[in-house]
């Protein structure tokens, strides 16, 4: 690995901020507001630094990913997963292979740990699915149910908003 390259964890709430900045800067394209990535460390009750891995080069962070350490069912079964996710790279800095060799050190990591039964990654975007096809991940089919409530009148004051989901594409471990 190159002398000016370190992957690591975030190791301090100081890192968290620049570490929000920078998914902003990173997922601008698409949209996604700081707040949205903001609203994942606040909400999520299993949120913890040490998940939250890093790739610098002279102390500024050019890469990242998220795991998502959490217990899923498969056939009422609950089994260990490791989910992956706001994968991002700094723009001006793609297609160097810091993505990639970001993803490799963290997903060897997790098979030396040998804990978890899944490893799920998350990709909303299509083109995507190569990048991560070459290293080791294949697409899972996903279904979600587009769910439509109506609003009724209550006696009650309480907030309502419709619901609706959209679809994803996943990638799974192979």
């Amino acid at each position: 690995m190159e002398a000016d390259i370190e992957i690591r964890c975030l190791d301090n709430a100081d890192k968290l901020e620049e570490w929000l900045d920078f998914l902003e800067c990173a997922f601008k394209e698409k949209g996604t507001p700081r707040s949205y990535f903001a609203s994942h460390v606040t909400n999520d009750p299993f949120f913890d630094l040490s998940q939250v891995w890093i790739l610098l080069r002279d102390g500024a962070i050019l890469s990242t990913m998220r795991l998502f350490r959490r217990s899923m069912y498969l056939d009422s079964v609950a089994v260990t997963m490791c989910g992956l996710g706001e994968v991002a790279t700094k723009p001006d800095t793609r297609g160097q292979g810091l993505a990639s060799r970001l993803l490799s050190h963290v997903t060897d990591k997790l098979q030396e740990e040998g804990q978890y039964a899944v490893g799920c990654l998350h990709s909303s975007r299509t083109h995507l699915q190569e990048f991560y096809g070459r290293r080791g991940w294949c697409p899972v089919p996903v279904e979600y149910v587009d769910l439509q409530l109506e609003v009724k009148q209550t006696c009650l004051h309480i907030p309502v908003r419709t619901v609706s989901f959209c679809t994803y594409n996943v990638v799974g471990m192979r």
